[in-house]
């Protein structure tokens, strides 16, 4: 039996505005964690290499500025880190 974990308490507007930005810089594909935060949200991380990005846009890989990206400069590890509800998460598939 699969089980489906939930993901908390996400932000869309942050989500959208996020992917929207990695869209229009090249990027065709991410990876997303999930990271537990509080009881009641959880935090969502998003990473993406040079190979998800579109072949005209991977020179650009280097010039990607994580402090542009990431809401919480203090985050070592996860740079960017959006909320999405598990009613998000449903909508998207």
């Amino acid at each position: 039996m699969n089980k489906m974990e939930r993901i908390r308490k996400i932000n869309v507007e942050k989500l959208i505005s996020l992917l929207d930005h990695l869209w229009n810089s090249g990027v065709d594909y991410v990876d997303i964690s999930k990271k537990p935060d509080t009881e009641e949200e959880d935090v969502l991380g998003i990473s993406f290499c040079r190979e998800y990005m579109d072949e005209d846009y991977k020179h650009l890989f280097e010039e990607f500025n994580e402090s542009e990206l990431s809401d919480d400069s203090s985050e070592t590890e996860e740079k960017i880190e959006v909320k999405l509800s598990d009613d998000d998460l449903n909508q998207l598939i």
